[in-house]
């Protein structure tokens, strides 16, 4: 078997390999994701302190719209994201329960579907512009770069998480 990159078309060549490691990630997700029982996804060891599997999935579908939408466009954040900011000094959200697996893939799926046309508009400049908030400013390129890093942590912790409460892991 070969491993290659996925490359997307739409995509300039520029930006394709940053898009095909979040692409790869995603898919390492999907495959966990897939072994996990539906009855642990709200569990947690601690639910004042460590976030649920549930919790992270809304947690890395809202950060890749935010830095996407809300970083490079300009976009607000809507309310529908709050559960994802669950257990931060600054919310007081209590983590959401009683959602199904399929409700967190699909919220995956449809954010990066809304990622992938937008990307799909950038050109080959885009990749070095410099985009964020008066405080701290980024490029695309580090923008792909640490939403590819930020999923494959929360993929140790959904691992760490399957591990410790499903016995078939």
């Amino acid at each position: 078997m070969t491993e290659e990159i996925k490359k997307n078309a739409g995509i300039t060549q520029n930006l394709q390999f940053l898009f095909g490691q979040l692409e790869e990630t995603r898919g390492r997700l999907l495959n966990l994701l897939s072994k996990i029982p539906e009855e642990i996804i709200d569990k947690t060891p601690d639910d004042k302190s460590i976030e649920s599997i549930a919790t992270l999935l809304d947690h890395i579908a809202a950060v890749e719209w935010s830095w996407i939408f809300e970083d490079i466009d300009g976009e607000k954040m809507g309310e529908e994201w709050k559960y994802a900011f669950a257990l931060r000094s600054w919310s007081e959200v209590k983590q959401r329960t009683g959602k199904s697996l399929s409700f967190y893939l699909d919220q995956l799926n449809k954010v990066r579907k809304q990622i992938i046309t937008r990307i799909t508009k950038m050109n080959q400049d885009d990749r070095e512009r410099i985009v964020g908030q008066e405080k701290q400013k980024y490029t695309i390129e580090w923008i792909l770069y640490h939403l590819n890093h930020h999923e494959a942590q929360h993929h140790g912790q959904i691992s760490i998480l399957n591990r410790l409460f499903n016995e078939n892991s």
